[in-house]
């Protein structure tokens, strides 16, 4: 399963290397292939095994594939689909060539290949071997702006990269059991080919062999490659080994990235059960990304040098060999495996770093944002991150219900739980059922009304403080919550008096339910969720501005572009909404925007625009300069956003974004995604990007009472 990670990254690991073009191998009948039995039912045909032989020809871009396919037949006539800039030359059935059929699909680079196997193959195994040769792009990665979910496939001159996206080897697009793999690869001399799977023989990298042979007998979902000319390093810890391949000869990162992996290992292992692979690989790539398969990571090499990416995104995809390409996901019936793992990586670093209700304030604070428009998708209807709705989901809310879990279970019996499905469930799928069903096995009780609910519904509450009444003596408060929609959970409130703390549980069943709080002596504050241990939404004077809360949207935004902007000026921000994929409708003064609303160009000499003029916020507009807090940008290729709340308040989220140049504005175009979740960021030529959040201190679920209060009546929100 390819593992994409965190807002930049994903990762994940295994084996080995090594080069050397020689002749082609001679096309040859299917032969027999042990493999492995299939587990769970299966369904239509289904490819058990892939024998593939590879050439690899940088200087031409072109690769030369033989494939012997296994095949579990149900029907004669097997569809397969193969990147269509692949020729086929020939298909052999039980050594005889058969003809077949090739139909372009509406699916991207794929073509429909189709043969017609004898009347009584179904309810056999068929020995399918196909020739075929073709092309991939080269790329220029110079602009930093490619990621590999989108690239696929591409032979440079120097590297190729051919992952499963990319559909270089045949397979069955209904297929859901999982498969095995003996792979060949004939690579240019000083080229590494990297895979997944065990290095047969096994052997040092770079030990001048023909070919590199990789066999995958672990069941697996996909087969990706990377070739390309590296450093290695290479660290024993105990029977694993452990391996950097860097672009450039760095003894230093090789030292950071090898001793994290090392200190990753040891925890995984003493908490989750043996690591399932032989090897682990960090490998650096073009890629603006990272990527993660079993046994080995790819990251960019522009990324390596991000600070804790060793302690956060590395540890992430490692655990990803446990849990996503170990224990498989069944995708059919939602990922999971991104919301544990953020969880039990990201989330801990997180913790650390800042405490644990900050940490789970960030995790709302991700999935409120990233929810508040269109249709938001179960936990069981999450795929991969695919847009920033389902990211919120399966990450973020995720990994919030993996936290309630532990909370709820305790350490121990949560980590046996997850010892327990690696043991039954490793080289296979596993559904949240699965994971249901673990859980229960450790806590020794049903978890169903939980899953039913977090799990296996859709979104989550808004909470909020309707009214609230104390009482005379000032030992009691009336106070009436509403949520919305209803969810039965139970909720925290912590009660200040003159002279303690009380925490007492509340348990709301109603989309409205009123509650009296009692205290021995004079109640002066009151606050529900104090911790932010409740999965909800938060209401939107709760939430920081940020860029994601106008442009991480697929509605229509309302469009107000400067009137200081020339035609040819205009035409620039025009082509930045274009090249965002932006939906707008114009308007020419803030007022009359409708809910998100986005500003282009900088202001007239007055500083205001569009009538609006942004308070409470440290900005400045000096002529031709913008600057925030105590950084400016002032021409060139710079540029700045920001994000506030327009004259309609929190119903109006603003973004203003300010360039100079085409340039500029194409740079931020490529880049503004990985900092949506500042309010504010500024790139300055030469230097460092400048990012920030303005945070509300806005408290909705806090009632401060005055002091000296002795009558009945409202408590006040404090800000």
């Amino acid at each position: 399963m390819k593992i994409r990670f965190g807002d930049l990254f994903t990762f994940l690991l295994i084996l080995f290397i090594l080069g050397g073009c020689t002749t082609q191998r001679p096309f040859r009948p299917g032969h027999p292939v042990r493999v492995s039995p299939l587990s769970g039912a299966v369904s239509g045909n289904t490819i058990r095994h892939h024998d593939l032989t590879l050439h690899l020809d940088l200087s031409s871009g072109t690769v030369q594939v033989e494939d012997e396919m296994v095949i579990s037949v149900t029907t004669a006539e097997v569809n397969f689909h193969l990147h269509k800039g692949m020729k086929i030359e020939e298909i052999a059935f039980q050594g005889k060539r058969i003809k077949h059929r090739v139909v372009e699909t509406d699916k991207g680079e794929t073509s429909r290949v189709t043969v017609l196997l004898p009347g009584e193959s179904p309810g056999k195994i068929a020995h399918v071997v196909i020739r075929y040769r073709g092309s991939f792009p080269q790329i220029d990665f110079s602009d930093g702006r490619h990621r590999g979910t989108e690239v696929g496939g591409y032979i440079n001159k120097d590297a190729a990269l051919l992952l499963s996206n990319a559909h270089w080897y045949p397979d069955i697009p209904e297929q859901t059991s999982l498969m095995t793999y003996d792979l060949r690869v004939y690579a240019p001399a000083g080229q590494e080919v990297i895979s997944a799977g065990e290095r047969i023989p096994p052997g040092e990298v770079g030990s001048g062999k023909e070919y590199t042979l990789f066999r995958m007998r672990h069941p697996t979902d996909e087969i990706n490659l990377v070739t390309g000319e590296f450093h290695v390093k290479k660290r024993e810890v105990g029977e694993i080994a452990l391996f950097t391949f860097f672009t450039e000869d760095d003894p230093e990162l090789e030292e950071i990235y090898l001793s994290a992996l090392q200190d990753h290992l040891g925890q995984y292992q003493k908490r989750f059960g043996p690591y399932p692979y032989k090897a682990m690989l960090v490998v650096a790539t073009p890629l603006m990304e990272g990527l993660g398969f079993p046994g080995f990571t790819l990251i960019g090499e522009r990324l390596l040098r991000i600070p804790n990416l060793p302690q956060t995104s590395l540890g992430h995809e490692l655990l990803h060999n446990w849990f996503g390409n170990g224990v498989y996901v069944d995708i059919d019936q939602g990922n999971w495996s991104e919301g544990l793992v953020t969880y039990l990586v990201d989330y801990r670093f997180s913790v650390a770093q800042r405490g644990a209700a900050a940490a789970r304030r960030s995790l709302l604070e991700d999935y409120s944002i990233y929810t508040r428009s269109g249709r938001e998708p179960s936990l069981t209807e999450f795929r991969a991150r695919e847009s920033p709705e389902q990211m919120a989901v399966g990450y973020d809310k995720g990994a919030f219900i993996f936290e309630m879990l532990e909370r709820r279970l305790g350490k121990d019996r949560f980590d046996q739980a997850l010892r327990q499905l690696t043991r039954d469930r490793m080289f296979k799928k596993a559904s949240w059922k699965d994971l249901q069903s673990a859980f229960e096995a450790a806590a020794g009780e049903s978890l169903d009304p939980f899953f039913r609910q977090w799990v296996y519904g859709v979104g989550a509450p808004s909470l909020r403080i309707e009214d609230a009444r104390l009482s005379p003596s000032a030992r009691e408060v009336v106070l009436t919550l509403t949520s919305e929609p209803a969810f039965r959970y139970d909720v925290p409130i912590e009660i200040k008096t003159d002279r303690e703390t009380i925490i007492t549980i509340v348990s709301l069943k109603e989309s409205s339910q009123t509650v009296t709080l009692k205290a021995p002596s004079a109640i002066e504050t009151v606050t529900v969720d104090p911790e932010y241990t409740l999965l909800r939404k938060f209401l939107p004077e709760e939430l920081p501005m940020t860029i994601a809360s106008v442009l991480e949207t697929e509605d229509d935004l309302s469009v107000l572009f400067s009137k200081a902007l020339n035609e040819e000026e205009r035409g620039r921000y025009e082509d930045f909404l274009k090249s965002y994929g932006i939906k707008y409708h114009q308007i020419e003064r803030i007022a009359e925007g409708d809910g998100p609303t986005l500003i282009m160009g900088p202001p007239p000499e007055t500083g205001s625009i569009g009538g609006w003029s942004p308070q409470e916020v440290p900005w400045k507009w000096g002529g031709t300069a913008l600057t925030i807090g105590k950084v400016t940008v002032a021409g060139g290729k710079e540029t700045a956003v920001f994000a506030w709340r327009g004259p309609k308040g929190v119903d109006q989220p603003v973004v203003w974004i300010v360039g100079y140049s085409l340039d500029g504005l194409q740079s931020l175009a490529r880049r503004l995604g990985y900092f949506s979740a500042s309010s504010y960021l500024l790139l300055r030529e030469g230097k460092r990007p400048v990012r920030g959040e303005w945070r509300s201190n806005e408290r909705p679920l806090h009632i401060a009472f005055r002091e000296g209060r002795s009558g009945t009546g409202e408590g006040s929100r404090a800000d």
